[in-house]
């Protein structure tokens, strides 16, 4: 039995050496990489040391901070990066050796094992048609696939996460508005009652400012119900209901000039995740084909040996070779389905950058929409209904003008303003939308016009 302990650890060394041969390195599976389209990433990092979000001010690289640090659905998809890392790593092993011990002819009624054969075996599935290297090949473009997606991913939270903090600008705009109406229809109010007892005008003049200030009041109760509600959507791109900060910072009116023409931007395309992963779905299914033909090769197993028989104390060497015939399984489903998915992929590509496109140009036409808007009001229709309002209140106070003229003109000038706060985050919105469609900023261009 000595011997065939020494045999055995000169099998076992011989089939470990070769294994180790062919064994990859340890993978250290780092964090996903990816850049941002969305924002200056000088900016971003700034914004991870220094913000929290128990800050009373909150910018918007402080938010986009927190989305990138803490949204939910982003952390997911930066651990399925991880975890195609790790089957990658996992295509590139061989199969582990296997060993038996046969024990034969014991005679329970005689000699026991005086009589009896023992072997010791150790085998090795030898793996042909360079299977391990395909594997490898698939699994690193899985991979690839995964981190583009997570990149996409990533833009889809800097983005929804722009246009949220937009939304919540555009509401503290419209409280502040819904101030400044209730003040200005407090002091016709009082001008009013003034008036009244002054016996120049009627008390029903009085009655009809009185239902103004009403109005007023639910104007600024809404308008609030609804910052607070946009301020939890805000906080739920990094994952907390209930957010400790109270406003946000920043300025809406920064409008660029013109438009860059959208054959220019159309041109960024490429840019978009959604377009760019096709090149590597494209090599996947290629590189699945070739795996699956591969597999259709028999792997050949090698197996080498020790017997002993006890009745004559000789010990003996075996070797043997195996493999699988295949005449009725050749992997011929599987390399038919694969090449199928090969074949649709034109159709998919071709898809998604039709609907790309298709995206492209409805959020180039409410970019121009609401460029043309919030520019033709600031320069035009603010200053007039503003000249109109003063005018009037100025005439009222003097007698000149009665209190419906002074009405008309104060509900123009706040329809107008708050319009104007309206289409301003229109457009700041649609700039965020085509930005993540082209994959980079619209003011790249701007140098072109």
């Amino acid at each position: 039995m000595k011997h065939q302990l020494n045999y055995l650890y000169l099998l076992l060394t011989l089939f470990m050496v070769a294994g180790c041969s062919s064994v990859p390195k340890t993978v250290t599976i780092a964090e996903p990489q990816s850049h941002n389209l969305m924002a200056p990433a000088d900016k971003i990092a700034t914004a991870q040391l220094k913000t929290k979000e128990t800050a009373t001010n909150l910018s918007l690289q402080a938010a986009l901070s927190l989305a990138l640090i803490n949204n939910p659905e982003l952390q997911a998809f930066s651990w399925e990066v991880r975890a195609t890392e790790a089957l990658k790593l996992q295509a590139g092993l061989i199969p582990n050796p296997e060993i038996k011990l046969e024990l034969g002819e014991y005679d329970a009624e005689g000699t026991g094992f005086d009589t009896a054969e023992t072997s010791i075996t150790l085998s090795q599935l030898i793996l042909l048609g360079g299977k391990r290297s395909k594997r490898r090949t698939v699994a690193g473009l899985e991979r690839d696939l995964s981190e583009q997606d997570y990149n996409a991913k990533r833009l889809d939270v800097f983005a929804e996460t722009t246009q949220k903090f937009i939304d919540l600008l555009a509401a503290q705009k419209s409280v502040t508005l819904a101030k400044e109406t209730l003040s200005l229809a407090t002091k016709v109010h009082a001008t009013a009652n003034a008036r009244v007892e002054a016996g120049k005008v009627s008390p029903l003049e009085e009655s009809r400012t009185s239902i103004d200030l009403s109005m007023s009041k639910m104007l600024l109760v809404r308008s609030e119900r609804e910052l607070t509600a946009l301020r939890t959507q805000l906080g739920t791109m990094w994952g907390n209901t209930q957010p400790t900060f109270t406003e946000v910072t920043g300025s809406l009116k920064t409008i660029m000039d013109a438009i860059p023409p959208i054959a220019l931007l159309t041109e960024d395309l490429s840019q978009n995740p959604d377009v760019a992963r096709w090149e590597n779905e494209i090599k996947l299914r290629e590189a699945s084909v070739a795996l699956e033909r591969s597999i259709a090769i028999p792997d050949l197993s090698a197996s080498a040996g020790l017997q002993q028989f006890e009745e004559t104390g000789n010990d003996a060497l075996k070797f043997g070779l195996g493999f699988v015939i295949p005449i009725f399984d050749r992997n011929q489903g599987n390399i038919k389905a694969a090449k199928h998915q090969l074949s649709k992929v034109d159709n998919e590509k071709l898809a998604a950058i039709i609907q790309v496109q298709s995206d492209l140009t409805a959020a180039y036409q409410n970019l121009t929409a609401s460029h043309f808007e919030a520019t033709t009001l600031q320069r035009d229709i603010l200053p007039a209904a503003q000249s109109a309002f003063d005018a009037a209140s100025s005439g009222y106070k003097h007698g000149k003008f009665g209190y419906l003229e002074v009405l008309d003109a104060q509900r123009t000038m706040f329809s107008v303003r708050a319009r104007y706060i309206k289409s301003l985050a229109t457009y700041h919105k649609a700039v965020v939308t085509v930005e993540r469609l082209i994959g980079r900023s619209i003011s790249k261009h701007q140098s072109n016009l």
